[in-house]
């Protein structure tokens, strides 16, 4: 749901900035701003906002990959040749056309390759997310038990634990 979002909204943002010189004058450098922020650093600020729920993840993904989607996409609309953007226009293209049938056409391969490179970005912001507002037991005695695991000799004496010696061995494992 988070990439959904993201791929809209970068599309908007960078089609407005890369073919409209208005938005693109306001657009571009609040885009590379936005795009220099580490989204983790605002998870804080994400959790007391909109709380632990699933909302506050697809948020965080939402403003990670945003910015680089609308810089990808509207470089891509910059380079577009200018010859195509005037045949448009000389067969009577407004703007809203212009967009609608010549530029979003040429952009949309290029938004599926950068939905591909952030990909791993938005795993990273989730797992991120999901780490620190874990609310489930089980999520936490897991991640504490792989914290404690540590080499051993010998089998531990707690009743219900599972060793061999010389393995790797959790004082947690059932």
């Amino acid at each position: 749901m988070g990439l959904g979002i993201a791929a809209l909204a970068g599309l908007c943002l960078g089609v407005l900035a890369g073919t409209l010189p208005l938005f693109g004058a306001a657009l571009s450098p609040l885009l590379t701003v936005l795009s220099m922020v580490p989204p983790l650093a605002i998870l804080p600020i994400l959790f007391i906002v909109f709380g632990l729920d699933e909302l506050s993840k697809v948020m965080l993904i939402v403003i990670g990959i945003t910015p680089v989607l609308a810089r990808d996409l509207e470089q891509q609309a910059r380079q577009l040749p200018a010859e195509l953007l005037i045949k448009a226009q000389t067969l009577g293209a407004n703007t809203w056309t212009l967009i609608l049938r010549v530029v979003l056409p040429q952009l949309m391969p290029r938004l599926l390759i950068a939905l591909r490179l952030v990909l791993g970005s938005a795993w990273l912001f989730l797992i991120a997310a999901e780490a620190i507002a874990s609310t489930d037991a089980s999520a936490t005695a897991s991640s504490s038990c792989v914290a404690t695991c540590r080499w051993t000799s010998s089998c531990p004496t707690s009743p219900g634990s599972r060793c061999s010696p010389g393995r790797w061995t959790t004082p947690c494992a059932a």
